[in-house]
């Protein structure tokens, strides 16, 4: 069993052994409550670019998370992963004839389609965890919180089309374009084969509800951060656990300034029990 409690805690101090993540927090149940709101409300205005083509209502939540400042560095890592982690798969995996056709699918392929959005958001989720190893680190983590939301977001979008294919599509050479059912998306060959093409709304509405979370997780860091802000400085910077509270010093009789010493003169030498000088 100890054994058990000390397998349990260095998986939690691992990746974050200042304790600074929202995990540990010290939450009251107001805001227990506030923040299931809050992802609640949030994912209540999830859509996809194609529905949102045609209903502008759910604009100013959906454009938090699907905006040209994120698009480009989430392109460009979706686009170089499919190429980078594909090959290095075709290299290390057997790719039988016929894995690459329109309806092949080898390892190799499902590796290369996954790493998209796979790595689109691991990079930001490596980056948050390196930066919960140092001290005072954490003060950085919302803004990765909230990277890692717009990253999930997309993924729910193209989730949620595996089936209907009513999104335009770009290939990972940066050059091919597809109007809207001319080709399957990467959604379609990650659930295909996983027996979960049919539930492509409900793997996109879990999605969307993870980046609900992790959208409304980095708003509430940000606002921890801000309020216990005097207290991460004394425990500097982060370096403690939250949930430790800080001991105070006990006041008694023996450590209270009692003045400045008395001029009296000083006690006589106890010279009974030392030698005599030479």
């Amino acid at each position: 069993m100890e054994r058990i409690k000390n397998i349990l805690g260095w998986i939690s101090d691992f990746p974050d052994p200042y304790r600074q993540s929202f995990f540990f927090f010290k939450y009251k149940l107001s805001h227990v409550i506030i923040i299931i709101a809050a992802v609640l409300f949030v994912y209540s205005f999830h859509v996809t670019k194609i529905t949102y083509a045609s209903d502008y209502s759910k604009g100013f939540i959906h454009s938090l998370f699907d905006n040209d400042i994120v698009y480009l560095p989430n392109y460009l890592i979706h686009e170089f992963s499919h190429t980078i982690v594909g090959n290095m798969a075709d290299m290390l995996l057997p790719v039988p004839d016929g894995c690459y056709d329109d309806n092949g699918m080898c390892l190799a392929r499902w590796i290369r389609i996954a790493a998209g959005n796979g790595m689109e958001t691991l990079v930001p989720i490596i980056l948050l965890l390196l930066l919960l190893r140092l001290k005072g680190g954490g003060m950085l983590t919302p803004p990765l919180l909230y990277w890692i939301s717009t990253t999930i977001y997309g993924a729910a979008e193209y989730a949620s089309d595996a089936r209907a294919q009513n999104m335009a599509l770009t290939g990972s050479d940066f050059l091919s374009h597809f109007k809207p059912g001319e080709a399957n998306g990467d959604w379609y060959f990650i659930l295909k084969p996983l027996g979960l093409l049919n539930y492509d709304i409900v793997v996109g509405r879990i999605l969307f509800l993870l980046a609900a979370f992790c959208f409304v997780m980095a708003v509430y860091s940000a606002y921890y951060y801000f309020t216990h802000l005097e207290e991460i400085t004394k425990r500097g910077i982060a370096g403690g656990d939250w949930n430790k509270k800080e001991e105070k010093a006990e006041i008694n009789f023996g450590n209270i300034y009692n003045g400045p010493p008395s001029e009296e003169e000083p006690a006589a030498p106890d010279t009974e029990n030392k030698m005599p000088r030479l």
